[in-house]
């Protein structure tokens, strides 16, 4: 409805002024007896079978002003504060950054109405895990580049964390020579290890600056710790050792075993907390290898409640370290070098590093820790194994797609 009158003062003790109404129009009808949303507790699963109205709910309004602050911090703390260049990266590319063949594929569109022997073959195109290796491309070109768009991931994974387009923040530099005169670290810091405290200190900079006010104890607290992924697991044993039965984790904690959510929780229980130098069997070909050859120059940053946020390492850019990498991954296969990433290795390279933060799980994160955290009562600080009280991934996207799924 449309309303036309005159705002007066009122004398009612709960608000200043009133709107005398001089005339109503009716722009829309609506039977209330049968308009989807109604004055009571409506499950989250019933909105999201409405996913054309939900943003008309309190919830999801407020998820959506969140989401375009948040957006707007991003752009002013890297383009304003750090002179980063805005990148438009494609979302059809031939990567696989992570290397786990968990990607969904590009077919012509009557690839299946009306199938033919070209088109029965692979397009071998696909729609992006990861910007990282467009923006590496630019980073060693502009010096700082970053960009926030949609990646896809065809796992199947069905939990609070995960979604099949969801939108990544990504950013790539060329980093500082190590070491640098005015640089206040040891003189015997190696070159991966600088540039580990150069990329964590930048993605700590930025999630203070953008979440700081809506989780004020981030903004007060000291620089966030940062252990090895050796030592991390040597915690992980010790409260393993002496947790009742029905406390301990669920996962392996040895060294070489993938870290669970419920241990990354676990480690994170005081406050955020980077993770760096895992084994190199568990992540990606391109992360600089370091000298005891069985770690690679990467970082996680794990959060409360949440678990991992954001990951980052710096980049491989020795020729033949990453050639043979990319040979042992099968990526270049028959001996060949023919492959536009390590090409951009051959030619000369800055030093660079990078890291890909999850925008939902950051948006999870506030909203979590904003509402009411009273289901928590009883249990141990870290211990959300359930995670029935952090805000799913899929309420804070405004049209979510997972396995099975694609509403509208």
């Amino acid at each position: 409805m449309r309303l036309t009158g005159e705002l007066v003062s009122t004398p009612h003790a709960k608000q200043l002024k009133e709107l005398q109404v001089s005339a109503l129009d009716l722009l829309g009808n609506t039977d209330p007896t049968t308009y989807p949303l109604q004055k009571q507790t409506m499950t989250t699963e019933y909105l999201r079978n409405l996913m054309y109205f939900r943003a008309r709910t309190d919830n999801i309004a407020k998820m959506l002003r969140l989401r375009a602050e948040l957006t707007h911090r991003i752009h002013s703390y890297f383009a304003e504060k750090h002179e980063f260049l805005l990148v438009n990266t494609p979302v059809i590319t031939q990567n696989d950054a992570e290397g786990a063949g968990e990607v969904f594929e590009v077919s012509p569109k009557d690839f299946f109405s009306n199938p033919s022997p070209e088109s029965s073959e692979s397009t071998g195109a696909f729609l992006t895990v990861s910007s990282q290796l467009h923006l590496e491309a630019f980073a060693t070109a502009i010096g700082r580049v970053y960009t926030l768009s949609p990646c896809f991931r065809a796992e199947r994974s069905d939990t609070s964390r995960h979604l099949a387009e969801f939108w990544m923040l990504e950013a790539e530099w060329v980093s500082p020579p190590q070491p640098l005169p005015e640089a206040d670290t040891p003189s015997d810091t190696s070159y991966s290890s600088y540039q580990l405290l150069h990329s964590t200190s930048l993605l700590e900079g930025l999630i203070r600056e953008v979440a700081g006010d809506h989780i004020p104890s981030i903004a007060t607290a000291e620089s966030w710790p940062r252990i090895s992924y050796t030592e991390a697991i040597a915690q992980l044993q010790e409260y393993q050792s002496s947790a009742s039965s029905a406390d301990k984790f669920q996962h392996d904690s040895s060294w070489g075993s993938s870290l669970s959510s419920q241990q990354e929780r676990y480690l994170a229980r005081n406050g955020p907390i980077f993770v760096t130098d895992y084994p190199k069997e568990m992540k990606p070909f391109y992360m600089w290898a370091n000298d005891d050859g069985k770690t690679v120059a990467c970082f996680d940053l794990l959060i409360p409640r949440v678990g991992e946020l954001a990951g980052g390492s710096v980049r491989e850019t020795r020729y033949d370290v990453l050639k043979d990498r990319m040979s042992a991954d099968g990526m270049l296969p028959d001996g060949s070098t023919d492959h536009w990433y390590l090409e951009t290795r051959a030619h000369g390279v800055f030093p660079h590093s990078g890291f890909g933060l999850g925008f939902e799980r950051l948006i999870s994160w506030i909203l979590s820790t904003q509402q009411d955290a009273g289901s928590r009562e009883g249990k141990a600080a870290w211990d959300n194994s359930s995670l029935d009280d952090v805000v799913n991934v899929r309420e804070c996207i405004p049209i979510p797609r997972w396995a099975g799924r694609c509403p509208m």
